[in-house]
């Protein structure tokens, strides 16, 4: 096209530093074994779909709504955008949201508090019913999960999650 000489060069030399540099990081995956929370959303959906199937008759006084978001790795974009789209449908003082994370093995817990800074409570009753009935014990998390977008909304929420001996 024309285009000759030392700003050609820099223009190719920056996207080739990042092509090489990520050849390492590709090498990585690669070569990585299967790591427990691989399962994540699969068993999620399993266990509430699950959930859903067994109690759903059960349940014949509540409005039991099943949601996946997707996307809860990004920031939890998918429960951010359904809080947006759904929240003035759900009455507050009626609606709680119990989000299972990452079920697939391991010991069952539940997350008390979390956040990548400041880490929110969750709600004190939904904590109490939860060591009440759990075999597990509580955590606090430093990372998201998309119970953290319904409680920043204002509902009651929490995670139910498994995690190893050393909480992984």
């Amino acid at each position: 096209i024309g285009l000759e000489g030392t700003p050609l060069t820099i223009v190719q030399f920056i996207p080739t530093v990042a092509l090489i540099a990520s050849v390492p990081l590709l090498i990585d995956i690669a070569l990585s074994d299967v790591v427990p929370a691989a399962n994540d959303n699969a068993s999620g959906v399993a266990t509430v779909l699950r959930l859903a199937d067994r109690y759903g008759g059960q349940l014949e006084h509540f409005d039991v709504w099943v949601v996946f978001p997707g996307a809860e790795e990004g920031l939890l974009l998918g429960m951010i955008e359904w809080m947006r789209k759904h929240k003035r449908e759900l009455d507050r003082e009626r609606t709680v949201f119990i989000n299972v994370d990452m079920a697939g093995t391991g010991t069952v817990r539940w997350i008390e508090k979390e956040g990548l800074v400041l880490a929110m409570r969750y709600h004190p009753t939904l904590v109490g019913l939860c060591e009440e009935i759990g075999d597990g014990r509580g955590m606090v998390s430093r990372n998201t999960t998309d119970a953290l977008a319904a409680r920043g909304a204002g509902f009651p929420a929490i995670t139910i999650t498994s995690r190893n001996a050393l909480d992984y």
